[in-house]
């Protein structure tokens, strides 16, 4: 941390970025990505304060890699609890996840097959 001038600061702090296992939606456990996966985010803050201390501004900076790293986990963890149905159609769809419908849609039963007539054979002798 520095301050950089009158009321701003430079602050440059790592974010540890740990995902669940699974288990917490009662999922079995796993370490299979995205599961436990883990980052690190490599973050810098200039920050404002007002004369009384209030933070006014927050302005960050990062990795654009390591973001996207998490993102792409976030992003698969959602696909997976909207596949198992942990969070609900709609509120995937919001998250730009549309799931298949979990009702079975009855099969329209195939017409019988008929059986066509065995052709007979021409004759070769002509009359």
């Amino acid at each position: 941390t520095a301050n950089i001038g009158p009321n701003r600061a430079s602050i440059r702090y790592v974010e540890d970025v740990s995902f669940t296992d699974g288990s917490n939606f009662g999922l079995p456990a796993s370490a299979e990505y995205p599961w436990s996966s883990k980052f690190l985010q490599y973050e810098h803050a200039l920050v404002t304060v007002d004369d009384d201390c209030k933070m006014i501004l927050w302005d960050q900076y990062g990795d654009n890699e390591e973001q996207d790293a998490v993102n792409l986990a976030s992003s698969a963890v959602l696909q997976e609890l909207c596949t198992v149905g942990f969070i609900s159609p709609p509120m995937c769809a919001g998250f730009g996840i549309i799931v298949a419908d979990p009702t079975p849609t009855p099969k329209t039963p195939k017409s019988p097959k008929t059986s066509k007539s065995p052709k007979t054979p021409k004759s070769s002798k002509r009359a």
